[in-house]
């Protein structure tokens, strides 16, 4: 009958044990990776949100304020602006109502359609040809022509979902958008439409 010789100092694990423990330090060192990709993605699509909910308040605001200056002849500009504010507030960026300042001068010194700046929330002006690319005029009288218009942009910053990673400070961000509308005299419309260029006083 012939004796098993014992093996000194050899494992006695399996191989599977041995591959359950490097699994287990790949997933605990790529857990950090994974997070940050995580925060990544909803931060992206938070953005993009923001970006939609913000274009639609500035189409809001600047038909119903183009729509109003228009019916009203062309010339005085704050209740226009005033409505063109309402709109604005009665939507939500992530939840907080777009505020936008009226940019109304009533000094003189802002040109004929009371504009205090042209980097305002709410620019007046007129469109000085009748087919694309359109020509936003803000120095010109919007009581003189048959299509009166109004610009409306604004930036507004979002906080990031990960605002203070492992000590890294991110965001906030900016998001910016602007939204153009005309109004026609001639059949009393409103439409939606995009500048080729713009003149400022």
């Amino acid at each position: 009958m012939k004796r098993r010789r014992r093996s000194v100092g050899r494992s006695t694990s399996s191989p599977g044990q041995n591959r359950q423990g490097i699994a287990a330090f790949w997933v605990i060192a790529a857990a950090p990776c994974l997070v940050i990709l995580l925060c990544v993605v909803i931060d992206v699509g938070r953005l993009w949100l923001a970006r939609v909910e913000l274009e639609d308040a500035l189409e809001a605001a600047a038909l119903a304020s183009v729509q109003d200056w228009g019916e009203s002849g062309g010339g005085e500009t704050l209740p226009s602006r005033q409505r063109g504010q309402a709109l604005a507030a009665a939507n939500v960026i992530r939840g907080v109502p777009l505020v936008l300042d009226d940019n109304y001068d009533n000094s003189g010194s802002g040109g004929p359609n009371q504009n205090d700046s042209c980097a305002g929330d709410l620019v007046f002006g007129v469109i000085t040809n009748s087919s694309p690319p359109f020509e936003f005029d803000a120095g010109v009288d919007g009581t003189t022509v048959d299509t009166t218009a109004v610009r409306a942009q604004k930036t507004v910053q979002i906080n990031s979902l990960c605002q203070n990673f492992l000590g890294i400070p991110v965001g906030p961000f900016d998001i910016t958008a602007m939204s153009t509308a005309r109004y026609d005299d001639n059949t009393g419309t409103t439409a939606l439409i995009k500048i080729g260029s713009f003149v400022c006083p």
